[in-house]
């Protein structure tokens, strides 16, 4: 999960007779949001006072001027698991998700038939198909700030994920396959069309470009009482959106197990090992008892994570480090968790999937509308860069969101920063902490200024002309109306 870097200085303002001493920011629980079972994590956050790091700048360097081919959008990674132990792991675990017991006797088998060659230990695990396979896949990158209400509080949320994986197809089962991403990018990376003719391929016949408007098109929430959390998606703004279209490469084995549960004595199981990579990452679809339905494990919303910071929309209770304040934070923290679980819970009985997420790819086919929009990059050229100019520019955000705090404040307070966590604490007045923040703002909006991506900066200045247009002919519409 990506989680907000420390700051390098951690300032509070607080009135003059409080306490030097500071506690850390609170870091309420972990939480559960919309569309994923991993857990996302709050913290109330600090401005990220001096400069930019180095690192991020090496990350962000030359991002403005890089270019690349629009007809190289789409990329494939090659097969990099050797067919042999995807054959032998796939086996393995189609007998151990039937019954542990089969699982340590296939396991036993391999070794016996290894070592001494001796077969009489293999359980019935037949395998019907096994093949290598292209799937069209969607990594998505999101990033946007909204705003969340707690009795008479508001919280200012940012809401982040990054290489959320979407099917770019739908034959069911396979759409609802847990796509699990490795942790490393291949190095050998194949574009456009020009890669193994040998393995056959799933073309893409959807795309995940209108999310934006889907996620924003959720239905508002009314906070019930004083302790309940209410927010409006459709005021969310999306600051960072990009789409790779990407070929994996996999292996699905479908395989007949023995199993006492079935009138028939035996089952099926289908088995995928993602082959993009040396080390094994699989999942399984099967049906467990006669009575229970088919399902993948792991569970598909598994294989991506959701971050979510929340930071006090008010200077007080922001800077108040009283255990009352604390606790306001953190119940807002449990109650944000509840409601986002319910609204999950909502569009599950609904029976939406990935696939209600997507669009039908146009007629041209993908490397037609991959090279026709701007907010679909290589994954390659651009992943890096986009993430962390995401990072510059949410650090650029709470700088000025909390130099506007700070603002608020009263003449009188006084501020102390600790520089480092081994620096002492220093004390200083409201006019240099307010010059302190101002130098950090400039800092941060140069660097989003000068770094953001050329394939951003098109994408933004398209879709500002084609919102002009509309704006204009719905005017000349009013006009004609009114006439």
């Amino acid at each position: 999960m990506l989680q907000t870097r420390i700051a390098r200085r951690t300032v509070a303002v607080l009135s003059t007779r409080a306490a030097l001493r500071l506690p850390c920011p609170p870091h309420l629980p972990p939480t559960q949001p919309f569309s994923t079972t991993r857990p996302a994590r709050f913290q109330f956050e600090a401005a990220p006072f001096g400069s930019p790091d180095d690192s991020l700048r090496d990350r962000l360097e030359g991002a403005a001027d890089t270019r690349a081919d629009p007809q190289y959008k789409v990329e494939a990674w090659p097969v990099l698991f050797p067919r042999e132990r995807a054959v032998t792991i796939s086996e393995v675990a189609a007998a151990t998700a039937v019954s542990g017991g089969l699982g340590v006797r296939m396991g036993l088998h391999h070794l016996a038939k290894r070592f001494f060659g001796y077969e009489g230990l293999r359980p019935h695990v037949k395998m019907v198909a096994f093949k290598a396979l292209y799937l069209p896949v969607w990594f998505v990158d999101l990033s946007a700030s909204a705003t969340a209400v707690m009795g008479d509080e508001w919280y200012n949320l940012t809401v982040e994920s990054f290489r959320v994986p979407i099917p770019g197809f739908n034959l069911p089962p396979l759409t609802g396959m847990p796509i699990r991403i490795p942790e490393d990018d291949p190095s050998l990376i194949w574009k456009g069309e020009d890669f193994d003719p040998s393995i056959p391929t799933i073309p893409f016949t959807r795309h995940p470009l209108n999310i934006p408007q889907k996620l924003k098109a959720l239905p508002r929430r009314v906070a019930r009482d004083e302790d309940d959390v209410g927010f409006d998606p459709s005021r969310a703004k999306f600051r960072m959106i990009a789409n790779y279209a990407t070929y994996m490469p996999v292996y699905l084995g479908e395989w007949e197990v023995e199993s006492a549960e079935f009138e028939s004595g035996k089952t099926r199981v289908t088995t995928c090992i993602f082959a993009d990579s040396p080390q094994p990452r699989f999942c399984m679809y099967l049906q467990r008892t006669p009575d229970s339905q088919p399902e993948w494990k792991p569970a598909p919303a598994s294989t991506f994570t959701l971050s979510i910071s929340a930071r006090p929309a008010s200077a007080a209770v922001w800077a108040a480090q009283s255990a009352k304040s604390n606790n306001l934070k953190k119940v807002f923290g449990e109650r944000l968790q509840a409601a986002i679980d319910e609204l999950k819970a909502e569009r599950e009985e609904m029976g939406e999937g990935f696939v209600e997420w997507t669009d039908v790819l146009p007629e041209g086919g993908i490397l037609d509308f991959t090279a026709k929009h701007d907010r679909v990059c290589s994954h390659e050229t651009w992943q890096d860069i986009n993430e962390a100019y995401t990072e510059a520019l949410e650090k650029y955000e709470i700088a000025r969101e909390f130099q506007e705090r700070v603002k608020e404040m009263p003449t009188s307070n006084v501020a102390l920063i600790r520089p480092s966590l081994r620096s002492p604490i220093q004390r200083i007045d409201r006019k240099q902490l307010l010059e302190t923040i101002s130098d950090s703002v400039d800092e941060w909006r140069e660097l989003v200024e000068e770094s953001k991506p050329d394939w951003l900066r098109k994408a933004e200045e398209n879709e500002k002309s084609v919102a002009g247009r509309e704006t204009s002919k719905t005017r000349a519409r009013d006009r004609g109306r009114r006439v």
